[in-house]
């Protein structure tokens, strides 16, 4: 990409403007919801622009704000085992490295989509097209962010994580929670193929530890968020053929309005959020 305007998807850059959010909204929007907005990005803007490509209809904002819930819980956790260095598979334009860069003496990010490396770059960030392979045995930290669920072969993944890792090394592995509201939405085609080759449990993670000679030190469910809880139980209702099914169903949905702010504490209980992550210590 040349400038800000310039479309994320076909690179044209015949955009015009939308018009602008309200960043103070956007901010008591999540505080609402438990999600501190200026914790993930301690530069939010006061405004937003909202861009619309010329050439192929989508459209952005700017400044691009792409963030990841569990990356500050990841960096809490590599800087409470006294990391230093990080490596990033997966790094995409590297914005969870601009967040990590501050706290660690090194970061680094493996991208193979060019576009995303060009970008990264612009933004002067250390992302490259390189293999695990080239680090075998000396990586100190490597994390892998909704990463493993696209994978058609997640074993040979992790066992080229393992293999680059020194000894002692760490490895963060964040994917969405098959254990979780979203995965028990009906019709969630995000999470079928061809967007999700594999479907992660909490299982699946502790037994990571024994296939690969991985020791599991520590795992993290992300808390439910109100939105997710609230579509969690619009989406259990069956649909509505009949005008009185409709009826009955448009009334249950003002219910399950009305009554989540008192079922949402039980719920953040009992369901787990989006994602889970899981640290793996490389035996010594």
């Amino acid at each position: 990409m040349n400038d800000a305007r310039s479309c994320p998807l076909c690179q044209s850059t015949a955009a015009h403007r939308e018009g602008t959010i309200d960043g103070t909204a956007i901010r008591d929007y999540w505080r609402g919801f438990g999600f501190d907005v200026g914790a993930a990005f301690p530069a939010f803007p006061e405004r937003l622009t909202a861009l619309r490509c010329d050439r192929c209809g989508l459209g952005w904002y700017q400044p691009a704000l792409i963030g990841g819930r569990e990356w500050p819980i990841a960096i809490d956790i590599l800087l409470a085992a006294g990391v230093r260095s990080v490596i990033e598979v997966g790094a995409g334009s590297g914005e969870f490295l601009a967040q990590a860069a501050p706290r660690f003496e090194r970061v680094r990010g493996l991208e193979f989509n060019e576009t995303a490396i060009r970008e990264a770059r612009r933004k002067g960030r250390p992302v490259e097209d390189r293999s695990l392979s080239e680090v075998a045995g000396s990586a100190e930290a490597i994390v892998a962010f909704q990463l493993l669920e696209h994978l058609a072969d997640p074993a040979g993944f992790i066992t080229s994580c393992r293999d680059a890792l020194g000894r002692g090394g760490l490895l963060v592995l964040a994917v969405p929670n098959d254990d979780g509201a979203a995965a028990a939405l009906s019709g969630n085609f995000l999470n079928l193929p061809p967007h999700h080759a594999t479907r992660w449990r909490r299982s699946s993670l502790e037994a990571i530890a024994g296939l690969f000679g991985l020791a599991l030190i520590d795992y993290r469910v992300e808390t439910l968020s109100y939105p997710l809880a609230r579509l969690y139980h619009r989406r259990r209702l069956k649909p509505g053929r009949g005008a009185l099914a409709k009826l009955g169903n448009a009334f249950r949905r003002l219910l399950i309005d009305a009554t989540l702010p008192l079922s949402y504490p039980r719920d953040r209980q009992l369901l787990g959020g989006e994602t889970h992550l899981a640290v793996y210590r490389k035996p010594q």
